[in-house]
């Protein structure tokens, strides 16, 4: 990716949508995708991707298209862990 944008690829691409898994029991579609909103679909479950990693992606994706990055403190998902009971 850093090859990518070093090289002048643009961030601002807007797909009108893509399935991810299509045939599988956990085809996604989602639309108007972007560099970054790709990035960030590796917070679903189904994309198997690391939060560290994704937030690293988005966060070099907008340095690429000279945008602010804002804070990206986030507790991981734990709000989907069921609660322990007491």
């Amino acid at each position: 990716m850093d090859l990518l944008l070093r090289a002048g690829a643009r961030t601002d691409v807007r797909l009108p949508g893509i399935t991810w898994g299509r045939g599988f029991e956990w085809e996604t579609t989602c639309f108007d995708v972007t560099p970054v909103s790709y990035a960030q679909l590796g917070l679903l479950p189904q994309m198997h991707r690391r939060e560290l990693d994704v937030y690293a992606n988005v966060k070099r994706l907008l340095e690429g298209a000279d945008r602010r990055i804002p804070p990206l403190p986030n507790v991981p998902n734990r709000y989907l862990q069921p609660r322990k009971e007491r």
